[in-house]
């Protein structure tokens, strides 16, 4: 599945560094986040806390704005996969890491 018109508009919201659409991409994502960074931990057997969980969300989210979005920009994420798919991968490297 391709990226979405809706997520396209997002991320191009978010590339034009308007606030309320990184609010609105953050309220979106951090539960696909959380549930990626669960999944990672436990399937890697990793140590775990609510607070390690949060450190990582953080984490991903700060990668994602790093080098003025340069994760999601075209030269890193094509838009070939949907968006949630390309994070999931994103947050499990992070996580792997």
């Amino acid at each position: 599945m391709a990226l979405s018109e809706m997520d396209q508009k997002l991320l191009e919201r978010c590339l034009k560094h308007d606030e309320s659409a990184w609010e609105e991409f953050v309220k979106k994502y951090v539960p696909l986040v959380l549930q990626t960074i669960e999944y990672t931990v436990d399937s890697q057997e990793l140590p775990s806390s609510p607070e390690a969980t949060e450190k990582l969300c953080g984490d991903v989210f700060q990668e994602l704005l790093k080098d003025n979005f340069a994760l999601l920009r075209k030269e890193n994420f094509h838009g070939k996969s949907s968006l949630a798919t390309y994070l999931s991968v994103v947050a499990r490297r992070i996580v792997a890491k």
